[in-house]
């Protein structure tokens, strides 16, 4: 087996003693011949001690009884800010009653976004003032480079 092999069983499956004899034995094998893993496998099982000689907290009973019900209802809570806007979202959008909001508020978003495409497209010309940039063709203007937009003008 190689190192990374080893060391990710050393992490997971040695360290609860969930391997079988075989592996166990080939991982001891590896560990007695290589000292980075050797050394891992130590600071492995020290750190498991000493979590193991921590006191661990039993909750009371009532606490079990409260768990067990949530668990037996099936009930779920999302905790955290964008779960609960994400919840508000979907009640709003998915809602059949708030048909009427949603119209508006999707309307009101697109006369925003229709105003500051307005707005903000204009363009400085080279006298100083500000002009709706054309888009249109002048073939009168073509020397045949371009198209001959005013934009592409004001840029050469």
């Amino acid at each position: 087996m190689r190192c990374e092999e080893i060391r990710e069983l050393l992490i997971t499956d040695y360290a609860d003693g969930e391997l079988d004899k075989g592996r166990l034995e080939s991982i001891r094998l590896h560990i007695e011949g290589c000292p980075q893993c050797r050394s891992l496998e130590s600071r492995i099982m020290s750190i498991r001690t000493s979590l193991k000689a921590e006191r661990q907290e039993v909750p009371a009973a009532y606490i079990w009884e409260r768990l067990k019900l949530k668990i037996a209802s099936g009930e779920v809570y999302r905790v955290g800010f964008l779960e609960k806007a994400g919840e508000s979202f979907n009640a709003f959008f998915l809602s059949p009653r708030f048909k009427l909001a949603r119209t508006a508020v999707v309307t009101a978003a697109i006369i925003i976004i229709t105003l500051g495409v307005v707005l903000f497209s204009r363009v400085e010309s080279p006298n100083g003032t500000d002009f709706y940039a054309p888009y249109s063709y002048d073939a009168a203007a073509d020397d045949g480079h371009g198209f001959g937009t005013g934009i592409e003008q004001y840029f050469l």
